[in-house]
């Protein structure tokens, strides 16, 4: 697998990436390149949950200074989850489910500072969007002391849903959870 860092580069090596559930923050594929090895790319990213950025060639030529073939990754140094399963395992475990929501928190710096304090304050998740958020890399990472790494991530192309789902869980019409007490949501 062609890796440089937190990159993969080449139309197979991230398909092979993305179905050996490595966990992918985004990828960029060049703007002008159209056939079905891009589209079954594009359609298993989002699939996946994986954010695709069009891009011209020289951009990805700046990211990465090999032979791409049209597509460049990130690989995230989190785990990205599904909020029903999260919600599920702290209330399993007798807690009340504490989330933080981030919409358009984009400076890394921020975003490792917020996870900080977060933590301190005993929240469970991060819920983030696919596009408009704040990279996840080694910057973020050392300014959350190492915060980051301890959180379950979700990401939604909407950030209504989890909204919708909280809604289901305070009127207890959510039939995998019986009648929780509380449930909180932090939103910046």
């Amino acid at each position: 697998m062609k890796k440089e860092n937190n990159q993969i580069y080449g139309h197979h090596p991230v398909m092979e990436a993305m179905l050996s559930g490595n966990s992918l923050d985004k990828i960029f594929i060049q703007e002008d390149i159209k056939n079905d090895q891009v589209k079954e790319l594009k359609d298993l990213a989002r699939n996946l949950g994986v954010s695709v950025i069009k891009a011209p060639k020289e951009k990805l030529s700046k990211l990465c200074r090999k032979n791409h073939q049209g597509v460049v990754a990130f690989t995230s140094p989190v785990e990205f989850g599904n909020i029903e399963e999260i919600i599920q395992s702290v209330y399993e475990r007798s807690e009340t489910p504490l989330f933080l929501m981030l919409d358009k928190v984009s400076d890394v710096r921020n975003f490792g500072s917020i996870a900080r304090s977060a933590l301190s304050a005993g929240c469970h998740a991060i819920i983030i969007p696919h596009k408009g958020s704040s990279a996840i890399n080694e910057e973020s990472v050392k300014t959350s002391a190492g915060a980051l790494i301890t959180f379950l991530f979700v990401k939604f192309f909407r950030l209504v849903i989890p909204y919708n789902l909280c809604a289901l869980l305070v009127l207890h019409q959510w039939p995998a959870v019986k009648k929780p007490k509380r449930l909180f949501f932090i939103v910046i």
